[in-house]
């Protein structure tokens, strides 16, 4: 116990030393966000020149096809080539945006040993950090797409199996499924756990000789019998966080009500109408919400000369605040801003504060046996 307690006590000063270095910080985030958003759109520069010759010369002929149809079937070809394109780009940032974060990961190290990166000193335009992050990425994906793949093929003939069984037989169907699928999501959590740490492995060697499939390996010897106490370590600030975030979402959510409250009253004075069609004239629902939002209004009473705070929440959803909340666009902004500077980075430094802990752990247990 008291090991768990220094370990959560170390985590926590790694936590802390992020806000220690908090312009070096987020100078890095700006740095590192420019580098994704730039490095992934002249990537993809060829794609999307392909995109844009392709709609000059081909999709610009729609209006004069007598059908989408007969335009489609004569563009087929050209049709397959765009939603190609299409793929590949979000492909090329889904890769720029997931090498940001091992960039970042890479400033946090530095942190870790009481250091600060250089601002052009991080592994920008290292090719093989680059390939072998990205072969990482391929396993990883490769791994946790199997749990899927079996819950995909187990759903279809139990699907089939629990429509032909008799009555007294689909509950047993059902329990069955119930607790393979929740057999499958555990699977799927302790892979995503295991594979955390292979990109921390291909950070920390000086050398990176090595194949992606390799650091995959290591991964999952470093966490072999390990996933709980990984969870447990993690538990504590994944809850703080958890906390922070609903806080932070209530407020703004409370920013936004008394906004949205002070401009609907301003308007009720005007029109002289209750709270019931006041809010009526700014449903923003489809016809499936109207059901839902006629329950809402018979449960409170109307109000002329105020409006009901609680029916505001309890229909806010169905409210166009868009129009009502002028400077909502502001408050977005803002709370985006904060999220960033404040909290934006925290998990990551999390995970590779646990990664030094099993390192340092297995480092400890190699120089006992060595002196043993």
């Amino acid at each position: 116990m008291s090991l768990y307690i220094r370990n959560i006590k170390q985590i926590f000063q790694n936590l802390v030393s992020l806000y220690g270095n908090f312009i070096h910080w987020n100078i890095s985030k700006i740095l590192v966000f420019l580098y994704e958003n730039i490095a992934g759109f002249i990537l993809s520069l060829p794609f999307v020149g392909v995109i844009v010759y392709q709609y000059f010369s081909d999709y610009n002929k729609l209006g004069f096809a007598s059908s989408i149809d007969e335009f489609m079937l004569g563009n087929i070809g050209n049709i397959i080539i765009t939603m190609i394109s299409f793929l590949v780009i979000l492909v090329i940032f889904i890769c720029t945006y997931t090498y940001g974060n091992f960039l970042m990961m890479n400033v946090y190290k530095s942190y870790l040993n009481g250091d600060r990166l250089p601002y052009r000193e991080n592994l920008y335009f290292s090719w093989k950090h680059f390939r072998t992050y990205m072969g990482i990425l391929g396993w990883a994906s490769l791994y946790v797409l199997a749990p899927i793949v079996v819950c995909m093929i187990f759903i279809i003939p139990m699907g089939l199996l629990a429509k032909n069984v008799p009555g007294s037989m689909t509950i047993l169907v059902g329990i069955v499924s119930i607790l393979v699928v929740i057999a499958l999501i555990g699977w799927f959590v302790s892979l995503v756990i295991r594979l955390t740490f292979s990109s921390y492995g291909l950070l920390y060697d000086p050398e990176v000789g090595k194949t992606a499939k390799w650091y995959i390996d290591e991964s999952f010897r470093l966490t072999k019998g390990k996933v709980w106490k990984i969870v447990f370590l993690a538990l504590p600030f994944v809850f703080v966080l958890g906390i922070v975030a609903a806080i932070s979402q209530s407020v703004e959510q409370n920013l936004t009500e008394n906004r949205v409250y002070t401009a609907l009253v301003e308007v009720q004075k005007q029109s002289g109408q209750d709270d019931h069609k006041l809010l009526e004239g700014f449903f923003s629902g489809d016809e499936a919400d109207k059901d839902d939002f006629r329950k809402i209004e018979n449960a409170f009473e109307p109000v002329k000369n105020d409006v009901n705070k609680a029916f505001l929440s309890a229909a806010f959803k169905y409210i166009d605040t868009k129009s009502t909340d002028k400077d909502g666009g502001i408050f977005m902004v803002i709370f985006t801003l904060f999220s960033f500077f404040f909290l934006e980075g925290i998990t990551s430094m999390l995970y590779i504060s646990i990664y030094r802990l099993l390192t340092t752990s297995e480092s400890e247990k190699m120089d006992l046996s060595v002196r043993s």
